[in-house]
């Protein structure tokens, strides 16, 4: 078992054939939906020209369709600052796995 991130996975279908026996359930239950911002929840860096370049934090939520260059923005609730949750442009986040310290 190994841990890839989110952005490096391709979403594809397998060749299938379908018969009686093997048919797959119909997806009732949240866990087996798509989730369309896989971001939710992940260790963010922030970087570029911010006051809170450094700060470590955690996204919050995605808004997508934005009048940015990537056309996301990020709502994260950054760590040690008390109760402050900043937007970010997707350019000025780094994963916090990424960081080298």
């Amino acid at each position: 078992m190994f841990e890839v991130d989110a952005n490096w996975l391709k979403v594809t279908t397998p060749p299938f054939y379908f018969s009686p026996k093997n048919r797959l359930p119909e997806p009732t239950t949240p866990s087996m939906q798509f989730d369309p911002t896989p971001w939710k929840g992940m260790k963010v860096t922030v970087t570029g020209d911010s006051t809170y370049k450094g700060i470590h934090g955690i996204i919050k939520d995605v808004l997508c369709n934005q009048k940015t260059s990537s056309g996301l923005r990020f709502l994260v609730e950054l760590q040690y600052v008390p109760i402050r949750v900043e937007l970010f442009d997707y350019d000025n986040l780094l994963e916090a796995s990424c960081v080298v310290t």
